[in-house]
């Protein structure tokens, strides 16, 4: 259960940081030439610190959930983002981009189940992250 909560942590995170990010580039927009000016946004400080929060919750989870199953649960910030940006900056999301959502949701419920097997799988083992020597063969000369 630890490495959904981490998932599910790393997903809420990259959308808080990608609403707050939009905060602060639209806030400093008529100042910024190549978006510079966005980092003297509050906004934007508040936005980056949550890529970092969400980039710890992402390398903890990688420690035992395989690479493939993991990026493929981050699909979820195609749902977060959206239904965020309509939420808190009043973006109009179309009836499509709804249909789009809602089979990326399907996709996660069916990614679940997956991602908590490998985390049932993964109890029996030791909680060691080090790795088991790899036995070197020995070359026999003859004399």
């Amino acid at each position: 259960m630890r490495n959904l909560v981490l998932l599910i942590l790393n997903m809420l995170c990259v959308t808080a940081a990608e609403i707050f990010l939009t905060m602060g580039a639209k806030e400093t927009a008529h100042v910024a030439i190549f978006g510079v000016a966005a980092m003297q946004s509050m906004m934007t400080v508040v936005g980056i610190g949550f890529h970092i929060a969400g980039f710890v919750c992402w390398v903890m989870a990688l420690r035992t959930v395989p690479l493939g199953l993991a990026y493929n649960f981050t699909c979820a910030n195609q749902v977060l983002v959206p239904i965020s940006a309509w939420l808190f900056l009043h973006e109009r999301v179309s009836v499509q981009k709804w249909f789009g959502v809602s089979l990326v949701v399907v996709g996660i419920v069916l990614l679940v189940p997956l991602i908590v097997e490998t985390e049932v799988q993964l109890e029996g083992e030791p909680a060691s992250v080090e790795a088991e020597p790899v036995p070197v063969p020995v070359a026999v000369t003859a004399e």
